[in-house]
Parts: structure tokens; C-alpha cells; sequence
């Protein structure tokens, strides 16, 4: 049987219109491109397009508050992070991106940029000093968030506020700040949010006053998903160190947290959740009372093949001696507890028990991991490592990093060296 024929050319438009390629726009400020600024390209662009911008320093108008509309846009530098960087140049009331109640997904792209130098209070703008985002889950690729400060608001670099499902991946977050009750040194996510971390770095967030999270802070978080994400030297000075979960349920694999500083909690904070942690690493962290890696209140962590070793609560500011039993790595407060299978902890000040879970009982090792090179952080396995499988009776590799040298001398330390990490 054969189509009529204006039906034939019906499907034809159709099938070359479905086959027509994404429109795209290139942004130079150098004048080689169809603009000058980032926003002229968003705004040019249409659902599924691409802005490419070139290699340069994009400041002022046009490059900050940036915002897609309700779009779907792939906003790509040519160069990567390292050779483009939008900055904010410390100017109130601005912010890089905003995504207000726009509802795109995760085919919303922003990949390649050095987001730097933002600021923002209550008067101007309100949280999150780099992102401000409601209903809508972009993707964030090969980015760097660096020095970005909420001085008085919660969300250093970004804040997300409602359901969203944003991704994060090959991201860094280095020196962001926050100074609010509220916490999130670079990041505040609530309200229903779930986002993705996937090879995220932060480090050297901080969040004063008495706020939580030197990295981030999550309340009422529908899920959260950590994947071979790094935390090191975050602080705070009340909650957790790096990772805040009030009533935000998160899986954590392969995280690794190293030297944070808290109040509460060296690493993780986590309040009325259960977070489950798996192939995860915790070295040299730090809390001024209780938990030198994880405090927990009204919380049942689910805590399998994991490494917790070198914790200090005193390491940091010499404070004193806590109360008995509230100096250990993990610190389980009231109506708390851990479900935990194949665990080494090892060297921890307070103590290698772990809420109970004593060495030896089965479920708990207590034997040096023989990092590669404690000194540098460097916490890949010695060969002959009792966290590799060879080494234990379960026959797992335990902690977020597998071998990487042979048989390296262990040197005898002193609590003075250990301390001397925290620093």
C-alpha cells in the first residue's frame, strides 16, 4: 500500500526536522564570536542548543545573574575551568547563575567554568552566593566554585531550596564560606532536594557563628547520593566539619574525609537519618567536644567496609580532654546506634571502639591500614595492608582507596605528630 502524498511529506518534514542538529552560539569577549557576553548567548538560544564561550575572564554586566529562562541549554567553555573564569568580583547582589522556579533537568548543562569571587548577604540576594537555585536540577560538569562568601546567609556557593534533582560531577568547591546559624560553608540543599555528588572535591570551607556544615549542611533532603567525593580541611565551629544531615537520608561510597574540624562531629553531623556509608575512608579528623568523626543523634548509620583512623579531638585547638567515651571516633548521643560489618579503626585518640563495637569483636579490626604516605595524605594501601583483602578475615578491601605501594615502612608516630596533621 502506498502513502498518499501529502502524507509522505508530512513524515519527511518530520523526520528532518527530528534530525536537525542543536543551534550553536559562540560567546567571545575578545569580539571572535556572535557575542560578547554569556547572557546574550542564553538568551539567543533556544531548548536543546549549546553556548560555547572561549577562554577568557567574563566579568560585569551580562555575565553574572545568569539566567536559561525555562530552557534546556548546554553552556560549554572551549578551553575548560582552568582557562575561564566568570567572576563576580565581590559584588553585593550579584550572583552567577539563578534558577528560579524554571524547571529544567539534567539535560541543563553548565560544563567548564571557574566561578570565583561572589558575594552575597541578606539585603542583597539573599543565600547561596555563586547559585541560587528552586525546581530545577541542572548538571554542573568540570567546574570550580573558589572563594565564594555568604556573610551572613546560609549556602557559601550554592543553595538549593525545593524538589531538584541537580548532578554534580568533577566538581570542585575550594575556600567558600559561609556565616550563618544556618551552615553550609559551600553548599545549603533542603526542602526536598536530591542531589548527585560524583568526583566532587571541597575543600577549605568553613561556616562560622553557629552554623553546621563546613561543607555542606542538609535538611529535609529527600536523598542524597555521594560517590568518590573528597572532604578535606573544612571547618566549623559548631556542627559537623564537612557533612551536616538533619532528617536527609544519603548514601555515601567511596567518600573520603580528611583532617575537617567540627564542634560536633570532626566529619559527618547526622541528626534523626540513617545514613548508609560503604568503602568510605576517615583520617585525621577532629571535633573540639564529641565524635571525632561522626556524632550521631536519633540516627542509626549503616557503616560497612570503612576505615576510621587518627581521629583527634583535642588535635586542633588543644582543647581539653572531653568527658569519657565522648572522644572516640564516633560519638552515638541519645536514642542512636550504628549497624556496622567490616571495619577497621585504628589510632583514634579517644579510642578504637566504635559505639560499642569494640576490636576484636568480629565486626571491627584494629590494625595500622599502612597508608602509602600518611604525612601527604596520600591514603592508598601498603601491599601487605589488613584493608585489602588478604589482610582481613572478610576477604574485603576496606576504605575508599585500594593499592597503591609496596611494602612501605611504618614509622612509629607520637600524638604530637598526629596533631601536627590537624594544623
Amino acid at each position: 500500500m502506498m502513502l498518499r502524498p501529502a502524507i509522505a511529506v508530512i513524515l519527511l518534514c518530520s523526520v528532518l526536522a527530528s534530525s536537525t542538529p542543536a543551534a550553536i552560539f559562540v560567546v567571545d569577549n575578545g569580539g571572535g564570536g556572535d557575542f560578547l557576553t554569556i547572557q546574550e548567548g542564553l538568551t539567543a538560544a533556544a531548548e536543546g542548543d549549546e553556548v560555547l564561550v572561549m577562554a577568557g575572564t567574563y566579568t560585569g554586566a551580562g555575565n553574572r545573574n545568569l539566567d536559561f529562562g525555562t530552557k534546556n541549554i548546554v553552556l560549554r567553555s572551549d578551553a575548560g575551568a582552568e582557562l575561564t573564569t566568570i567572576d563576580l568580583e565581590n559584588e553585593l547582589g550579584y550572583r552567577a547563575f539563578q534558577f528560579v522556579s524554571s524547571g529544567q533537568d539534567t539535560s541543563c548543562v553548565i560544563d567548564g567554568f571557574t566561578v570565583t569571587n561572589c558575594l552575597t548577604d541578606e539585603a542583597h540576594g539573599g543565600s547561596g552566593a555563586a547559585v541560587y537555585m528552586t525546581f530545577a536540577s541542572p548538571k554542573f560538569i568540570n567546574m570550580i566554585f573558589l572563594n565564594c562568601d555568604s556573610t551572613d546567609v546560609p549556602g557559601g556557593a550554592i543553595y538549593m531550596l525545593s524538589t531538584g534533582s541537580p548532578v554534580f560531577r568533577h566538581v570542585r568547591f575550594e575556600n567558600c564560606h559561609a556565616a550563618s546559624n544556618f551552615g553550609g560553608g559551600a553548599i545549603r540543599c533542603e526542602s526536598g532536594y536530591a542531589p548527585l555528588f560524583y568526583d566532587v572535591t571541597f575543600e577549605n570551607n568553613s561556616v562560622d557563628a553557629l552554623g553546621r556544615g563546613g561543607a555542606i549542611t542538609m535538611t529535609y533532603v529527600t536523598e542524597a547520593s555521594f560517590r568518590r567525593v573528597i572532604f578535606t580541611g573544612n571547618t566549623a565551629t559548631n556542627g559537623a566539619g564537612a557533612l551536616d544531615l538533619q532528617n536527609s537520608p544519603a548514601t555515601l561510597t567511596h567518600v573520603t574525609f580528611v583532617r575537617n574540624h567540627g564542634g560536633v562531629g570532626g566529619a559527618i553531623f547526622c541528626y534523626n537519618c540513617n545514613p548508609f556509608i560503604v568503602g568510605s575512608t576517615f583520617f585525621a579528623n577532629s571535633a573540639t567536644t564529641n565524635g571525632g568523626a561522626l556524632y550521631c543523634q536519633y540516627s542509626w548509620p549503616v557503616i560497612r567496609q570503612c576505615v576510621f583512623s587518627h581521629t583527634g579531638w583535642s588535635a586542633r585547638d588543644g582543647a581539653e580532654q572531653p568527658a569519657a567515651g565522648r572522644g572516640d571516633a564516633f560519638y552515638c548521643d541519645a536514642g542512636s546506634g550504628i549497624d556496622l560489618l567490616q571495619v577497621c579503626s585504628f589510632g583514634n585518640e579517644g579510642g578504637d571502639g566504635l559505639c560499642g563495637n569494640e576490636p576484636g569483636g568480629g565486626h571491627v579490626i584494629s590494625e595500622h591500614p599502612r597508608y602509602c604516605d600518611m604525612l601527604t595524605d596520600d591514603l592508598t594501601l601498603s601491599s601487605d595492608s589488613p584493608c585489602l583483602p588478604a589482610g582481613n578475615p572478610w576477604g574485603a578491601t576496606l576504605g575508599a582507596w585500594g593499592e597503591g605501594c609496596s611494602n612501605p615502612a611504618v614509622e612509629a608516630t607520637s600524638w604530637g605528630r598526629i596533631k601536627a596533621l590537624h594544623r
